[in-house]
């Protein structure tokens, strides 16, 4: 036999309530850390396997003149462990893949909406040519910022918005760190 229990609750009173803490819980910087190192460590870890988070899904292969110079730059630089002179997945040095950052876009977005920012940051350590010489710095990699863009323009994009949208692990990682971050706070 069942036993019917009613519970009368102000509904008016208890979503404000708790509407309440959820705007204050997604406006929190820590969701925003949260899910800003599961978006950059899974891109990191995309790229480094050589399938990145952009538009078609994979970095173009390499040209056999740049194996062969990526092999010549090998003696006098110290690579990634995920380096070989073939694959084409940007951990030549690593400089490129970890200088990937996020923060959290500031603006009037409304109250329910968290935006993130990812971005190259930082200068870049030219590569050594030689035993005792560094190559010169040129006008395309001075910064991990504007390597990252000249590589874009001859198809190397590490990530895109459309890309990581579309990444149907990333999508369920951020929205699982998401639930469990309001269900921590909520108690």
């Amino acid at each position: 036999m069942a036993t019917k229990v009613v519970v009368k609750y102000p509904r008016g009173k208890v979503s404000a309530v708790i509407g309440g803490k959820l705007s204050s819980i997604i406006k929190s910087d820590e969701l925003s850390d949260a899910i800003g190192k599961v978006l950059t460590d899974r891109i990191k870890f995309e790229a480094k396997r050589g399938t990145p988070l952009n538009d078609t899904g994979s970095f173009k292969p390499l040209a056999p003149t740049t194996v062969e110079h990526r092999k010549y730059l090998e003696q006098f630089n110290q690579t990634t462990s995920v380096y070989k002179p073939s694959r084409s997945n940007l951990s030549f040095t690593g400089q490129l893949i970890d200088s990937i950052k996020w923060k959290r876009e500031k603006g009037s977005f409304g109250d329910k909406l968290l935006r993130i920012l990812i971005y190259f940051d930082g200068k870049r350590e030219m590569y050594r040519t030689g035993p005792e010489s560094k190559a010169r710095p040129s006008e395309y990699n001075r910064t991990n910022e504007r390597l990252a863009r000249t590589l874009a323009e001859i198809g190397f994009r590490v990530f895109s918005k459309q890309g990581i949208e579309n990444k149907t692990e990333l999508v369920r990682r951020v929205s699982n760190t998401i639930r469990s971050f309001i269900r921590k706070r909520l108690r």
